[in-house]
């Protein structure tokens, strides 16, 4: 008999053959069970959201066409930058024209010489107009050597002063030199060995 009182554990039937030192939980190889199902649940979806996923992104667009109107907006972008080429065949034709011309039309005319030298003329003997007319020239750019009285009988064409008498072969710098001056022009070969341009000048051009 034993020196315990009788109590509830009593009545537990005793322990079969195998089964001693087994202390598990209830329920817990049930718990393990759906623990192992529910992962792998959890894996396959994730790889099917994985696979959706890339064949929206890689596959889907080859059969929608998406790409085509993209690379259509490029070429139009592209032929609006760029001119035709008639337009600027047409336009590069135009300006070699305009250069040809404006170039023929300066060979024409020649070139002044602004080292030329030149001499001014006192032609009436009105006081201080060589010296007057000298300084506008020089202001202007020419080359004034000098200055004098006109002497009679020197060449001006029939033409009275202000004249630019000058060498035949000077005439681009004697015709910009009777622009400045409001003045007419005489071509002398008497000039030439002088090797100068004369400016007569008078009463009509004093200041």
């Amino acid at each position: 008999m034993s020196q315990f009182p009788h109590d509830e554990f009593d009545d537990v039937p005793p322990y079969k053959q195998g089964e001693a030192g087994k202390h598990r939980a209830p329920g817990a190889a049930a718990a393990n069970g759906v623990s192992g199902g529910g992962l792998k649940w959890i894996g396959l979806l994730a790889a099917f959201c994985l696979f959706v996923g890339a064949f929206a992104y890689f596959i889907l667009p080859l059969f929608t066409g998406d790409d085509e109107p993209e690379a259509a907006d490029e070429t139009q972008e592209t032929e609006q930058e760029q001119p035709a080429e008639g337009e600027e065949g047409a336009e590069g034709e135009e300006g070699a024209e305009g250069e040809e011309g404006t170039e023929g039309e300066a060979d024409a005319a020649g070139e002044a010489d602004m080292d030329f030298p030149i001499y001014v003329y006192n032609y009436d003997g009105t006081p201080g107009v060589a010296g007057s007319v000298r300084s506008q020239l020089e202001n202007a750019g020419f080359n004034v050597t000098g200055q004098d009285n006109w002497s009679s009988g020197w060449n001006t064409c029939g033409e009275t002063a202000p004249v630019v008498v000058h060498p035949p072969a000077e005439e681009a710098t004697a015709a910009q030199i009777a622009a400045e001056l409001g003045a007419a022009t005489c071509a002398s070969d008497g000039w030439t060995e002088a090797g100068i341009i004369a400016v007569a000048v008078g009463a009509e051009s004093a200041q």
